[in-house]
């Protein structure tokens, strides 16, 4: 089963929209629907520019606190983002929205009292509000995600495969290597020499050039060709499995040996591989 992308969730754009989506949608569901609960309805109650007032204090608060939440507390608290981070996240956003509002709540209106079983219900009631701006949020980018996958499918699809070749040139003289872009497999720092290892007729074949892996790396300047350590670039094309979690390693076709992906470019090799793996 293809892993759920859920990448925007760590998103700055996913971030504030939270952060506008949910206390606009509580101030407006205050105003409409007013705070008094049904058992205090007043079918006379007239709106005032203080009680606008006093409800945007709701809001400018819930606004405030989200801030906090998305784009600090998250920031260190989730590193990675799936679909238990999201769900236990917005557990703990409802919960620190919920008690900052009930006492806000009995701060200015003194509408409920401080008992435990009446925060637990006032938590639980704004709760029901809340998780509509979220859902509504979590959503549109979800919803945006699997949009811009389907469109890239079909920009692969329509354009068929192409007949490209990388080509290098080492510093010493007729140094030059040029082979397709689909039998490139990867490269590999020697000293002062570059390991290029790529595929003829079905066997790995391997040159060395003259240079460094930075410099030789830099001629080829093609998004499916990616810098994963120190010591090794490789092609995504021929990437056919990804290993480990916190320390990974990338599994080529025709390769027996796995490369290393060192820290540094984790991040960077595994956007780049949900790019361009989303037909395979």
């Amino acid at each position: 089963m293809k892993k759920v992308n859920l990448d925007f969730f760590l998103s700055k754009p996913y971030w504030l929209a939270v952060c506008i989506a949910t206390p606009l949608f509580l101030y407006i569901f205050l105003v409409a629907f007013l705070p008094f609960g049904i058992h205090n309805y007043n079918p006379r109650f007239t709106y005032t520019a203080h009680f606008l007032v006093e409800m945007a204090k709701f809001g400018t608060s819930t606004f405030f606190l989200c801030v906090l939440m998305e784009f600090w507390v998250k920031r260190h608290c989730i590193k990675r983002a799936s679909t238990a981070a999201v769900v236990y996240w917005h557990l703990a956003l409802l919960l620190v929205l919920g008690l900052s509002n009930f006492v806000l709540y009995n701060l200015i209106g003194g509408w409920h009292d401080w008992k435990f079983i009446s925060g637990l219900r006032f938590v639980l009631q704004i709760s029901s509000v809340l998780i509509f701006p979220l859902a509504g949020v979590l959503g549109y980018f979800r919803f945006r995600n699997l949009k811009s996958d389907y469109e890239q499918m079909l920009t692969n699809r329509e354009e068929g495969p192409k007949e490209e070749f990388i080509s290098v040139k080492g510093s010493g003289n007729n140094e030059s290597v040029a082979v397709r872009l689909v039998d490139l497999l990867c490269l590999k720092a020697h000293d002062n020499y570059v390991e290029l290892s790529f595929l003829e007729q079905n066997e790995v074949k391997k040159k060395l050039v003259r240079g460094t892996l930075t410099n030789i790396f830099r001629q080829i300047s093609h998004p499916e060709v990616v810098r994963c350590h120190r010591s090794y670039v490789v092609n995504l094309h021929n990437v056919h499995s990804v290993v480990g979690h916190s320390s990974i390693e990338l599994r080529l076709v025709c390769v027996s040996h796995p490369i290393p992906v060192s820290r540094s470019y984790r991040e960077v090799v595994l956007q780049a591989i949900r790019r361009f793996k989303i037909v395979h």
